[in-house]
């Protein structure tokens, strides 16, 4: 399972990701939500776990959508 993590935090992101991939998860990292949706025009992922305070003007939330 692939699951792209879009966290702000680089303590925060860190931890998230270490975690997730210790549990065998693919697991690739986007700062904000531009990245994001970068990653996710070339490639698919099964799960999302998102900041839902992003800096910007796009909150997680919207990120969502």
């Amino acid at each position: 399972m692939r699951i792209l993590v879009v966290e702000d935090d680089p303590l925060i992101c860190e931890f998230v990701v270490e975690c997730l991939r210790d549990e065998g998860f693919d697991v690739i990292h986007a700062a904000d939500r531009e990245q994001a949706l970068s990653w996710c025009g070339r490639q698919v992922a099964d799960a999302l776990v998102t900041d839902v305070q992003l800096p910007g003007t796009i909150d997680g939330w919207e990120t969502l959508s």
